[in-house]
């Protein structure tokens, strides 16, 4: 009977995996890729891809559900804030689509955000915390994919002289399977992500090989300094400032030493990638044209272009990006379903665009109502962090963790000027797969 138990454990732990990665591979889809297999001309990989990474969501949601009551006993209300929360931010998504005629195939996202909270409810119950990391080894490998998928934006950037780019990129969709390419600001952060959590999953070894640790640092920092994401780049300066705080190295040698690999030398290695890539471009201009000097003139005039068109595009007239513009769009126009919202998406289905910022996102969708939700969620996460971080700062020992609650702290910083984890996406799942294990396995462990 015992091993018949242990049996059933297992299987459950491998649809929990098998769930998680399925929502994974679902990002960028909808319920409409499920509806558009029937409307199709001729049906291609494309086609059949999306509809499978559609539709398993919808499969595996009556299944967690009939896990969840099964296991509602194990529910304890009290400890199990951020679920409550969480849940009752997305239930408050759904009158919208009553009131309004917000489009039904947006509740795909709903489905899929509660896909997340049941596959971390389970996982809490069958998962301890050394199977936990099964979780980190998913997003970093996931990570590298979307990356490795988006390698069209790096050959853009490296087979021309522009060194733009990398920020101006849009055109890897086929890669993507059909897909908007992530842009700069994505793109930057999954590289920052993928840094920080390669300390958590390497953290002995990269004590061990520093000079690896600081190489694979000053390219991930360059990279990102070469996406030009000021938002990104923010967030940057934030690791920065807090893995020196964690590394408790105050002395002025070892602040200038800090200084000098973690922020001096990738603003260095960035623009100098630029500068040599564009001389290069040069040279084999010159070798392919007549030696004379108006010649080499108008090639020093190309080179000035080339490193001035190698900045990023700002609009001048709107610094915030146009942020600000959607921002008082939304707060103007929420007055007409202000208590309730308009559902998921609320902001698309308000101002065709994204809100670019978590909380006008949960007003816009979830109403007064949905907003009050996703704050009480949010401060919940930062009391964990508060308290994380001040038990990480009075250890004498180095604790890993620290780079979990740092992209926690990164994400709640984004989602000033992204939706961030307030809607499905990357940022969602990574966000509470990491906030899960903080509360549930690693806050636990150090009360």
């Amino acid at each position: 009977m015992k091993n018949l138990n242990f049996y059933k454990l297992i299987k459950v732990e491998i649809f929990l995996i098998i769930s998680l990665i399925i929502c994974w591979l679902s990002l960028s889809t909808s319920l409409l890729d499920i509806l558009n297999i029937y409307n199709v001309k001729k049906i291609n990989f494309v086609n059949v891809s999306n509809f499978f990474r559609a539709s398993t969501v919808v499969i595996i949601f009556p299944i967690l559900l009939f896990l969840l009551f099964k296991n509602f006993r194990s529910f304890n209300f009290r400890a199990n804030t951020l679920f409550i929360f969480s849940f009752l931010y997305f239930l408050m998504q759904l009158p919208g689509f009553i009131f309004h005629d917000n489009p039904l195939y947006n509740l795909g996202f709903v489905i899929s955000s509660l896909n997340i909270l049941i596959i971390f409810f389970l996982i809490n119950i069958h998962f301890n915390k050394k199977k936990y990391s099964i979780v980190f080894i998913i997003t970093f490998v996931m990570l590298i994919i979307i990356t490795l998928l988006n390698y069209k934006a790096f050959l853009a950037f490296f087979g021309q002289p522009y060194g733009n780019s990398l920020y101006t990129f849009f055109s890897s969709s086929e890669t993507y399977l059909g897909k908007q390419s992530p842009r700069s600001t994505g793109s930057s952060r999954t590289i920052l992500f993928l840094y920080i959590i390669s300390n958590y999953l390497f953290f002995k070894f990269y004590n061990k090989f520093k000079i690896l640790k600081y190489f694979i640092y000053i390219v991930t920092s360059s990279l990102i300094l070469l996406f030009q994401s000021r938002t990104t780049i923010g967030l940057w300066l934030i690791f920065i400032l807090l893995n020196y705080i964690f590394e408790k190295n105050f002395s002025f040698k070892n602040l200038l030493k800090y200084i000098a690999i973690y922020l001096i030398l990738p603003l260095l290695v960035a623009p100098t990638s630029v500068i040599l890539k564009a001389e290069i471009f040069e040279k084999k201009k010159i070798s392919s044209i007549s030696n004379n000097d108006n010649s080499k003139e108008e090639l020093k005039k190309e080179l000035n272009l080339i490193l001035e068109y190698s900045k990023r595009p700002i609009d001048p007239e709107s610094f915030s990006s146009g942020r600000l513009e959607d921002w008082l769009k939304i707060i103007n126009n929420i007055g007409q379903s202000k208590i309730y919202g308009f559902g998921a998406q609320g902001d698309r289905f308000m101002i065709n665009q994204s809100a670019s910022n978590a909380f006008l996102y949960a007003l816009s969708s979830g109403g007064i109502l949905g907003l009050s939700f996703f704050f009480l969620f949010t401060l919940n996460c930062l009391w964990i962090l508060l308290k994380l971080f001040y038990f990480f700062y009075l250890t004498s020992c180095q604790k890993k963790e620290f780079f979990i609650a740092t992209i926690v702290l990164l994400l709640i910083a984004r989602s000033i000027f992204e939706s961030s984890y307030s809607v499905f996406s990357l940022d969602y799942i990574i966000f509470f797969s990491f906030i899960n294990y903080l509360f549930y396995f690693s806050m636990k462990n150090n009360d």
